[in-house]
């Protein structure tokens, strides 16, 4: 077989660690790496390499020991045929079954496709909800809005059915424009 390059990620000035891949989910030793063989790097302190020599492809997890049999680190690796260099990570890369990917996507497009009510009449928060936030954006494109201008200067925002849900007030003192915080209708 050929030799593979495992990177992994352990506390900085370790000194003699040993790795062992093991197949995932067995508890069989696929290959150890003594505890000469891993090398930290020079300027990415933290992260050591190792070779071994006997890993067939496949998904491994990687168990770094300190030098006094602790475990130091625990990452996992998808492992190709061919000599390469593998940087071990938290989990396996895309390990979702194209049913979980699909019943995912089903579940996603359900909650967008899901119509949003409008809202009644108050003034927003300072604290919407994602849903609360666009059905007011929604509302004040599409909906009916006056900009009075008799008597008290206001922005009015309307529901569907014609009635002010919230209002800001404008003001213009010939230098600034202001719009102050919305309020209920």
């Amino acid at each position: 077989m050929v030799a593979k390059t495992l990177e992994v990620q352990a506390a900085t000035g370790q000194s003699s660690m040993t790795a062992s891949a093991y197949p995932i989910g067995t508890d069989t030793v696929a290959a150890q790496v003594s505890a000469a063989a891993l090398t930290e790097a020079t300027n990415r302190l933290g992260w050591y390499t190792c070779t071994a020599d006997d890993l067939a492809a496949g998904d491994y997890q990687i168990k770094v020991l300190d030098s006094g049999g602790g475990l130091a680190a625990s990452w996992m690796a998808r492992i190709e045929a061919g000599a390469a260099t593998y940087q071990c990570h938290e989990s396996l890369p895309d390990t979702m079954s194209a049913g979980q990917k699909a019943e995912i996507l089903v579940e996603v497009n359900s909650a967008i496709d899901t119509a949003i009510s409008e809202l009644g009449v108050g003034a927003p928060t300072a604290t919407p909800t994602i849903r609360t936030a666009l059905m007011l954006l929604y509302m004040s494109l599409r909906n009916k809005t006056v900009t009075q201008t008799s008597g008290t200067d206001a922005l009015e925002v309307y529901n569907d059915a014609g009635t002010i849900i919230a209002k800001k007030l404008l003001t213009d003192d010939g230098d600034d424009y202001t719009a102050a915080e919305m309020v209920s209708g």
